[in-house]
């Protein structure tokens, strides 16, 4: 009843109160109930037909109290590496601990506690098994392993120490019970153990995107006081063009962990086989099609893109006026009404070479502006494209003027300009169809002048070869300036420094990524990127599970519910809630009476290891025990223990201090 309890007041606060002062008032009540319980069962005297009651009470608590202390923790440290200024979550833990003592002391088996303490309190009888625990010194959140001892390591107390299945279970549970999505966790979810959620989330993608579950849009809007309607931000982040995006834009923003999009991007590109997308001669969206992981590459690349190209075609636009659109008379009749011959029929000549002028010029302004602005690149993307040119180079795939980074740019701005609904929104005017050619002729022109070797290559157009040729010293220089910046370490001097989160301690870790998310919620994209990320992992959080195959709290024969990946980034809608079946689970596990009385517990190596208990405590709970009851019925092989332990621990107080 008090799980259920617990249960179903969190499930109030969670809809009622604010989310902060939600999580503290479940917190402090989870606090005070286990006060109470902690102080019953610590001077309960059970008898023999109660001891596996006691143990199966106390073990019940102590399950339950591991399923209700994680939506009561706002940080990691809060559960596996809580200190004194961490109140409640620090009595909570010595609650627990203090639980786990009695059970270890009252209702471990006679000769075990025997065997381990005959000899007295500080001269325990120590097996080489136990040597090692015996040393590990006491924790007051090491009482989680062993309740979950599958999850939860003795002397684990950091990330860094755990597997990383273990480390991504943790978290993601962790994320899943807050009262409101905590934006420093779902970063950590991303960043931690090498980007291993996005790389599992990413390349099953690849791999089934085909396959993948797609919700069908109904509208949805999130109902609340002043809801927004359609451009309500839940409503925004449920329709998503390409799943790769939002990661990429969030993790393109943490520059705290060294090479991070080839450490995401390098799976997917071998999933994918596409690693012959950058070799030199191949342009993506003619000769080959552009997967969508290519697509998001260069959705970050477009700030950058904006700036290169948005003077190039002001300057086609130019000759485009409405007036300029209208044809000269000349141009429509032969011959004026007099019979006379038109003089000026050179008009379209003239024309024709006034285009093929601004287009060269467009050109030149193009790779002039991209030379200029490539130091304004974000670091994690120069860091990709020279992690891409070091794979590229091992696998013996010729790049164009051995920097990959020269061709993705190329075939960025190319795609760009070939979109006239991208070249309609940056310039905020419509672009006629007469426009549409020269924008084409700009873009093939520009991708060929910047890929290709100033010698011109066969089959280059000539337009293109004349313009090689007459600027074939500034096109190289220009080419240069581009390819010391891609290629080299100045680029990525910052980033290979920055990894300042491997080995620094969880508390550092919370207030480093608190400040990280708040920058990247000021940016124009990252609210809407977090956001999606968020509904997309808590819409597939049982298919993550599954896939991170952790052992259930309890044992289980019923076989595990087979879950499917959703591409869906609506938020969750609020389940019903059910007591009953709530009265019946810890967790998600089942409420099984047999197999929580029946839990193993290795009674030797708990009594060996460090238990918070002083001498005092350890004898007050030792006289709790049945056998050393005065006037308790004891069997034959019960005597000897008996009499031995009184002797050693049968003493005044005052001897004791």
């Amino acid at each position: 009843m008090w799980n259920l309890h617990m249960v179903t007041l969190r499930n109030d606060l969670w809809l009622m109160c604010p989310p902060k002062l939600a999580q503290n008032i479940f917190s402090m009540v989870l606090h005070e109930s286990l006060t109470v319980l902690a102080q019953r069962y610590t001077k309960l005297k059970p008898s023999y037909k109660r001891t596996r009651q006691f143990r199966s009470d106390i073990s019940a608590i102590l399950l339950c109290t591991n399923k209700l202390l994680i939506p009561s923790c706002s940080t990691v440290t809060k559960l596996i590496d809580v200190c004194p200024e961490y109140a409640p979550h620090d009595a909570i833990h010595n609650l627990c601990t203090a639980l786990l003592s009695a059970l270890a002391v009252v209702g471990s088996p006679l000769d075990s506690i025997y065997r381990v303490f005959k000899r007295g309190f500080y001269h325990k009888q120590k097996k080489k098994s136990h040597e090692e625990d015996s040393h590990v010194k006491g924790h007051p959140c090491h009482w989680l392993s062993w309740i979950q001892p599958d999850v939860f390591k003795r002397g684990q107390t950091h990330y860094d120490d755990m597997q990383t299945t273990t480390a991504l279970h943790i978290q993601l549970s962790l994320l899943s019970a807050q009262p409101e999505p905590s934006w420093p966790m779902v970063l950590q979810a991303l960043l931690m153990k090498d980007c291993t959620l996005p790389i599992m989330v990413l390349t099953y993608y690849t791999t089934k995107g085909k396959t993948v579950s797609r919700p069908v849009s109904d509208g949805f809007e999130c109902g609340r006081l002043c809801c927004l309607g359609d451009k309500c931000m839940t409503t925004a982040s449920r329709h998503i063009d390409s799943l790769y995006t939002p990661f990429l834009d969030v993790l393109t923003q943490c520059a705290c962990v060294p090479n991070i999009l080839m450490k995401v991007l390098q799976p997917v590109i071998d999933r994918s086989n596409g690693w012959h997308l950058f070799e030199a001669g191949c342009v993506p969206g003619k000769t080959e099609l552009v997967p969508e992981w290519l697509n998001a590459v260069y959705e970050l690349l477009t700030p950058f893109v904006d700036r290169v190209i948005e003077p190039a075609v002001r300057i086609l636009m130019k000759r485009t006026s409405v007036a300029s659109n209208i044809d000269p008379l000349s141009e429509v009749i032969d011959e004026l009404p007099c019979r006379c011959d038109l003089q000026n029929k050179s008009k379209g000549k003239h024309d024709k070479d006034g285009f093929k002028h601004d287009v060269t010029l467009a050109l030149h302004n193009m790779v002039n502006q991209l030379a200029e602005d490539v130091y304004s690149l974000p670091s994690a993307v120069c860091a990709l494209f020279v992690a891409l040119q070091a794979v590229l180079e091992e696998k013996g795939i010729p790049t164009t003027h051995k920097c990959v980074g020269i061709h993705i740019l190329a075939g960025c701005i190319r795609k760009k300009l070939l979109n006239a609904e991208y070249v309609e929104h940056l310039t905020g005017t419509h672009v006629k169809a007469v426009v549409k050619d020269n924008f084409c002729t700009l873009a093939e022109s520009f991708f060929l002048a910047v890929t290709t070797s100033p010698k011109g290559d066969s089959g280059t157009p000539r337009s293109v070869v004349k313009y090689l040729k007459s600027n074939r010293d500034w096109l190289q220089q220009q080419i240069d300036i581009m390819k010391s910046y891609l290629d080299g370490t100045e680029c990525t001097e910052d980033d290979q420094e920055s990894g300042i989160l491997e080995g620094a301690t969880s508390e550092f870790t919370d207030h480093f990524l608190t400040a990280l998310a708040s920058t990247i919620l000021e940016s124009p994209t990252g609210h809407g990127s977090l956001l999606q990320i968020y509904h997309l992992v808590m819409n597939n959080y049982d298919w993550i599970q599954a896939q991170l195959d952790t052992a259930p709290l309890l044992p289980s024969n019923e076989p595990p519910e087979i879950t499917q990946f959703v591409l869906d980034c609506s938020p969750l809608p609020a389940r019903a809630f059910s007591p009953l079946m709530v009265f019946n689970k810890i967790g998600q596990s089942s409420f099984d009476q047999d197999a929580i009385a029946e839990f193993a517990y290795d009674w030797s190596k708990l009594l060996h290891t460090d238990l918070g208990l002083s001498e005092v405590g350890f004898r007050t709970l030792l006289f709790n025990r049945h056998e050393m009851q005065d006037g308790a019925y004891l069997e034959e092989n019960e005597k000897k223990p008996v009499e031995v332990l009184k002797l050693k621990f049968e003493v005044e107080h005052g001897d004791l201090v």
